[in-house]
């Protein structure tokens, strides 16, 4: 889809593990969603490549591309992303990582800056993208998504897990403009 001028998109991703054998067929996967059009789903890129450059550059032209909203990385296997990010001086693309969200919701190591841990999470991550299901089911016209949907809880489903980044990232927004 082509980007319009004066929407504010923004970005979720769940990166492809560069440090271990990959033998589940993980992706990388980044979302873009657009706020100004009651958050759905715009594109996204998927790719199965060892290359960190390679996936940062691609995620950062998608950004660029969507007028450089900000993105949510989840951590778990994104430290070697989020360097590349401040290799090519473009921290300004990733979300700071959530101070609070929900009750008891500790998102990672106070040292870090951007992204979140899914570690201990999960279970609130994945709940943002349920009640996300349940109001907007019928606006999602993105058939990987739908596909995915599908074999979730049974398989891989790396563009739901940049989906739930993005949840993260929409919470932490509106929680930050609540006040």
């Amino acid at each position: 889809e082509q980007p319009i001028t004066g929407h504010e998109y923004h970005f979720g991703t769940d990166p492809i593990p560069f440090n271990e054998a990959n033998e589940d067929g993980s992706e990388n996967a980044i979302i873009v969603r657009d706020k100004t059009d009651n958050w759905r789903i715009k594109g996204y890129y998927c790719e199965r490549s060892a290359d960190p450059d390679l996936i940062a550059d691609n995620c950062i032209n998608l950004q660029d591309y969507f007028f450089s909203g900000l993105n949510m990385i989840e951590k778990n296997q994104g430290g070697v992303l989020i360097h590349k990010y401040r290799d090519r001086n473009r921290l300004d693309l990733l979300a700071k990582k959530p101070k609070k969200l929900g009750e008891n919701q500790k998102f990672g190591d106070v040292r870090d800056s951007y992204g979140w841990q899914k570690a201990n999470n999960a279970e609130f991550a994945y709940s943002l993208m349920v009640s996300e299901w349940n109001k907007h089911i019928h606006d999602i016209e993105c058939m990987r998504y739908l596909e995915e949907m599908r074999g979730w809880l049974k398989t891989n489903h790396d563009l739901l897990d940049a989906d739930v980044s993005l949840m993260i990232l929409r919470e932490d927004m509106r929680q930050k403009e609540a006040k």
